[in-house]
């Protein structure tokens, strides 16, 4: 499970920390970067898909996605995951994408650690594309890919790219829910921009009064033969 993402100068976010359940609430009015939060997970996904350039490509280029707020041409993303059960492993993955004006994307950082009990195992450490990539054993999982392009489009094993896999997202319709239900079909409904704590939970659970939400899964297909990894 996805527990935390942390984001840099990805679109509208400027500097974003989010910690993360199985069941997670945007809340906020319009242009305050809901959608682009979550488009965070699919663009981490379309990168493991189609690689870090047409992830970029399909959004406009690295210079319409990069925070135009400030001179600084690198976006970053951290994520943390973990497993159930008894065996509890966790995961703390950084990636750190920069881009030039002439636009040649690089990734400048990847890190992958993964904690065990006390166990703490550094799985990628590549800067620039040079570095390493093991199991956790030690051994070699296979070469790095270089500069242009992320360990993890190699890597399906790892427990963030399985939960990246298969999250799934809603969007509401706020217009319907300022108007409320049609008659006889139950209570109006408060607009979420206005939901906290009590009413939150009303809008919970009379929302059914407008169907339920459409989920949309953000799928995987895997552009070359990925590896598995612990």
């Amino acid at each position: 499970m996805i527990t935390r993402l942390r984001v840099k100068n990805y679109l509208s976010l400027k500097d974003v920390d989010v910690e993360l359940g199985r069941r997670n609430i945007l809340v906020g009015p319009n242009m305050a970067g809901k959608s682009n939060f979550i488009d965070c997970f699919k663009f981490l996904v379309h990168v493991m898909s189609s690689g870090i350039s047409k992830a970029f490509l399909d959004r406009g280029g690295f210079s319409e996605v990069v925070w135009k707020g400030n001179a600084d041409s690198r976006i970053s993303f951290q994520l943390s995951a973990e497993t159930g059960g008894e065996a509890t492993k966790r995961y703390e993955y950084e990636l750190v994408i920069v881009g030039s004006t002439t636009g040649l994307i690089s990734v400048e950082k990847e890190h992958l650690i993964v904690r065990a009990g006390t166990q703490v195992s550094s799985l990628i450490d590549l800067q620039y594309g040079q570095g390493q990539i093991t199991y956790l054993d030690g051994s070699q999982a296979f070469r790095p890919p270089g500069p242009g392009q992320s360990a993890l489009e190699f890597a399906s094993g790892f427990l963030g790219v399985a939960a990246l896999m298969t999250a799934r997202y809603a969007i509401a319709n706020t217009a319907l829910l300022r108007i409320g239900p049609p008659p006889g079909r139950g209570r109006r409904l408060h607009s979420l921009r206005r939901c906290r704590g009590r009413r939150l939970s009303r809008w919970e659970g009379t929302r059914s009064a407008i169907g339920p939400p459409e989920f949309s899964p953000c799928t995987y297909s895997p552009h070359r033969t990925s590896l598995p990894w612990p």
